[in-house]
């Protein structure tokens, strides 16, 4: 279900976003089906209390707790099931300067937010989860590499000496396509990072940041930056896992989701890297390692 949206963006501005709801809920094995008509109710009665009366306009308000609210709502109207869960997608845009003008856009990202309530005596217990899906651009190492080595088997042995000064002042090719990072964070018992730590961090992940305006310069010092700096979907998956866990507070118990896709510009195929595991295991597993 579609609804209007206020969002309080961080520089104070009101901003009005549109969203997607989605309800379910846990469905005893002795029923049929849903009262579905009871989550439209859910939504209704929830936003009806943010408008002010006087006023007909909505209130701004933090997401999450619309959507933990319409969550206990459904576990009200539904008090035949144990489970609630509420989530909410929507475009989100911000601010952004190209690389080498330093021209503003607006971006856009895609996000949600969701809650799950859980019946259990007195209120309700509330997780919620966090995520986003972020495009972006990664160049092939292996390519670059491939490029590199021919490029010594010309190259005189004085000449290979100097090799490495060149690779840190120019880029060698390689292909380039663009990607799409997402994470999704659940059982997160507060909001302990924002949508923008994770569109920045989906950003910082990948070799380079897209734009929807450059510019013939601006594209240069782009490219050049993505060939600075190539990755296989692999180390962006381990990028931000590394962030994640090293650059935050996240509770143990944070179940993580990571998908990073890239759309190959020379292969029939994509390339795809997924990580599904808890902060728990994860710091485990680094300890495995030494």
């Amino acid at each position: 279900m579609y609804e209007q949206i206020c969002l309080l963006s961080p520089n104070g501005d009101r901003e009005i976003l549109h969203g997607e709801f989605e309800l379910f809920i846990q469905l005893p094995k002795n029923y049929r089906a849903m009262h579905m008509s009871r989550n439209i109710e859910a939504i209704h009665e929830v936003l009806w209390e943010i408008i002010d009366s006087n006023e007909p306009k909505l209130k701004v308000v933090d997401l999450e707790s619309v959507c933990s609210e319409i969550a206990i709502k459904l576990l009200e109207f539904h008090d035949y099931s144990e489970v609630a869960f509420v989530n909410l997608n929507f475009q989100y845009f911000l601010p952004r300067l190209s690389p080498k003008r330093k021209i503003l856009g607006n971006e856009s990202y895609r996000a949600s937010l969701g809650s799950i309530a859980k019946r259990q005596v007195g209120k309700p217990k509330i997780s919620f989860s966090v995520g986003v899906s972020v495009d972006g651009a990664t160049t092939c190492p292996c390519a670059q590499n491939q490029a590199k080595f021919t490029l010594q088997q010309l190259m005189s042995d004085q000449e290979k000496s100097a090799l490495d000064h060149l690779v840190q002042r120019f880029s060698f090719p390689t292909h380039m396509q663009r990607a799409t990072v997402s994470i999704k964070l659940a059982e997160l018992k507060a909001f302990s990072i924002s949508i923008i730590d994770l569109i920045d961090l989906a950003e910082n992940s990948m070799s380079a940041r897209t734009h929807s305006l450059l510019k013939r310069d601006d594209e240069e010092a782009l490219i050049q930056g993505a060939f600075c700096n190539p990755k296989f979907v692999e180390d962006v998956a381990r990028d931000v896992i590394d962030e994640l866990l090293f650059g935050h507070k996240l509770d143990i118990e944070t179940e993580v989701d990571v998908i990073v896709e890239t759309q190959e510009s020379i292969h029939k195929h994509n390339a795809r890297a997924e990580i599904h595991s808890s902060v728990f295991d994860l710091l485990e597993s680094y300890k495995d390692l030494g």
